[in-house]
């Protein structure tokens, strides 16, 4: 097996908020996008929650000397992160401003590769045949509507709710959004919830059949664009290249950029 993996800051950030680890001691391979914060806290060195989370994780799975079971991992990696808040002087009662980031983890071990996943990064296959299928399911997509037809409901239920006016601003919209976490009619991520075990998504693929497997943040798509076409692309042109011509893309469209990382396996 041979790996490549690069990650690319957003020119409009002060600092990248995705991570990724390459344990090949381990056979582990991750991706990891932070959250962006509702709130200015910065830790001793800067560093804001979203940071925080991500590397956090980076830093669980680089420590790991073996293969494990993905899944497990990742519940231990975000007890690490709960631990952590509850040393910060965030108040955790409010699910909005906990840290949180998005997680792929990948483990390669005797002709399988595991994975365990939550949020919108993503995994991305290519058979020997040539075919690509999407191993994981963006659970951020569609939130907003989510959103919007559970206050509908409650509403009607009688629980009180502000009208929709109120969460045309941006902050309450993400905040509302953000009490979701790890809910129904919600979305999965890690944010130091317990709750988030309920919503992991895991898979087992056999590598003797594939090409390839990329692990991506969201930030490696286009808007509208199709999962699949990344891995043929990147393939083509390799990650830097593509992280520089749709970061090139982002700043002639006026699109708001992204943090971008990558990692792929070929077999």
């Amino acid at each position: 097996m041979k790996w490549q993996a690069a990650t690319r800051k957003s020119f409009q950030k002060r600092e990248a908020e995705d991570a990724y680890v390459v344990n090949e001691r381990a056979g582990v391979f991750g991706v990891f996008d932070g959250v962006t914060p509702m709130d200015d806290y910065q830790d001793a060195y800067g560093h804001n929650g979203a940071f925080i989370a991500s590397n956090l994780f980076r830093e669980h799975f680089a420590r790991l000397s073996a293969p494990c079971d993905a899944t497990e991992a990742l519940v231990q990696a975000n007890q690490r992160l709960r631990e952590r808040m509850l040393r910060s002087p965030i108040d955790m009662t409010q699910r909005h401003l906990l840290w949180s980031t998005c997680a792929v983890v990948v483990v390669v071990h005797d002709g399988k590769a595991s994975y365990a996943h939550v949020g919108d990064c993503m995994i991305i296959a290519l058979d020997k045949e040539g075919h690509t299928t999407v191993l994981t399911k963006d659970y951020v997509d569609g939130v907003s509507a989510r959103a919007e037809a559970k206050r509908a409901l409650d509403r009607k239920q009688g629980v009180f709710v502000p009208e929709e006016d109120y969460f045309r601003e941006p902050v309450h919209q993400q905040a509302y959004q953000r009490w979701m976490a790890n809910t129904p009619e919600g979305y999965s991520v890690a944010n130091g919830m317990e709750e988030m075990g309920a919503y992991i998504q895991t898979g087992i693929v056999d590598t003797t059949q594939l090409q390839a497997l990329l692990l991506i943040s969201d930030g490696m798509v286009y808007p509208g664009g199709r999962h699949e076409n990344v891995i043929h692309a990147i393939r083509e042109i390799g990650i830097e290249t593509y992280m520089l011509e749709m970061e090139d893309w982002e700043r002639n469209n006026r699109v708001r950029p992204d943090d971008k990382t990558a990692i792929l396996l070929q077999f």
